[in-house]
């Protein structure tokens, strides 16, 4: 999970700072101590990277809060009024009420999949997907070589008060998967995607070009049913299932 200096009010899901290790776990010395020590036991490292939303108190969206001419302005999600949607798309229905909510100090309502204070990035901004690449090129400098990529589908989901139905622009992670193999030629990335598998080969691409792993949450979901049920039937039924091959170009 994140280990970047956060509030910890989501296990560090709530990134602070994209560039530093959470002091209650040590030190940006101490990770290359330990990347470097992996590396010579032949362990590969892939590390969670949390880019769909940040923290309400990383200084990009405190500086936005402050100052509405911030050059942060567009990097995350914000509407005058309240959308008539704001009701819809919650990922947790039961604790969250609204995918929008108030900032008194911006006097404007921000976008949140997640948690309200955890505020979502504008990731259609080429400004956000340099920034994206640029942490990538970091961490990558510092050992690390691969990416467990998370909230996916998010990431590639068009954001906006107007909109009602997201589109999503798979494009984007082609972009990502570029940078990564001209930085570290056997650097990966895993994509956390929990989607149908009709949509599966979608994260992938036509010409394997996109990510190169994805969780099986189809089958990881009939395997907790299967071991609460007792029933093995809905896992070997997930697991025999055909692969779809239509994929978006």
């Amino acid at each position: 999970m994140p280990f970047q200096p956060s509030p910890q009010h989501d296990d560090g899901y709530d990134v602070a700072d994209y560039y530093n290790v959470d002091p209650r776990y040590g030190t940006l010395g101490d990770f290359v101590e330990f990347t470097h020590g992996a590396k010579q036991r032949g362990i590969r490292v892939l590390i969670d990277l949390a880019v769909n939303h940040t923290s309400n108190e990383h200084p990009w969206f405190q500086d936005v809060r402050r100052d509405p001419a911030s050059k942060y302005r567009d990097w995350y999600v914000w509407s005058k009024q309240k959308p008539p949607h704001s009701h819809e798309g919650m990922v947790f229905p039961r604790v969250q009420q609204s995918t929008w909510s108030y900032d008194a100090q911006a006097k404007a309502w921000y976008f949140h999949r997640f948690y309200d204070f955890q505020p979502d990035l504008n990731t259609s901004n080429p400004e956000v997907q340099a920034e994206i690449l640029k942490i990538m090129g970091f961490w990558i400098q510092l050992g690390v070589p691969g990416f467990r990529l998370d909230a996916v589908p998010f990431i590639v989901a068009t954001k906006g008060p107007k909109v009602r139905k997201p589109e999503e622009h798979y494009d984007m992670l082609r972009r990502f998967r570029e940078f990564l193999q001209w930085r570290q030629g056997d650097c990966i990335v895993l994509a956390e995607a929990n989607v149908l598998p009709e949509t599966d080969m979608e994260y992938f691409g036509a010409d394997g070009d996109r990510m190169h792993m994805m969780f099986n949450f189809q089958v990881n979901q009939h395997l907790f049913y299967a071991l609460a049920a007792a029933d093995v039937r809905p896992l070997v039924q997930a697991m025999q299932a055909p692969i779809p091959t239509t994929v978006t170009v």
